[in-house]
């Protein structure tokens, strides 16, 4: 089965937030990293169910996963046939509060 991939409009902000952080240094290697991510968040397509819990899944009431790319954490669910990325989080920040967390609705 392949599944859609939509991107929500919080990690979307997230991803562009850490690109201009990368790109501080070097828009290059913030290119290379941008490129990167979208291929990892492409191949949620097929067997998003082959990443692990994220550690704020026993804090919500529904099954959040994580994909860990270079740093930063690829939060997101799979509700029906689509993968939602819900956030892109550097590894050292501290974990998402509750509130930070919603469940997005089924398209």
């Amino acid at each position: 089965m392949k599944y859609r991939v939509n991107i929500t409009v919080p990690a979307e902000g997230d991803l562009e937030d850490a690109y201009q952080w990368i790109a501080r240094d070097s828009s290059q290697a913030a290119e290379r990293w941008r490129k990167g991510l979208y291929r990892v968040i492409d191949s949620l397509e097929t067997l998003p169910f082959r990443y692990g819990r994220a550690p704020e899944a026993s804090a919500v009431d529904f099954e959040l996963r994580q994909y860990v790319y270079k740093s930063h954490r690829i939060l997101y669910t799979v509700i029906g046939d689509t993968v939602h990325i819900l956030h892109i989080r550097h590894g050292a920040r501290q974990l998402l509060k509750t509130h930070e967390i919603r469940r997005p609705t089924p398209q």
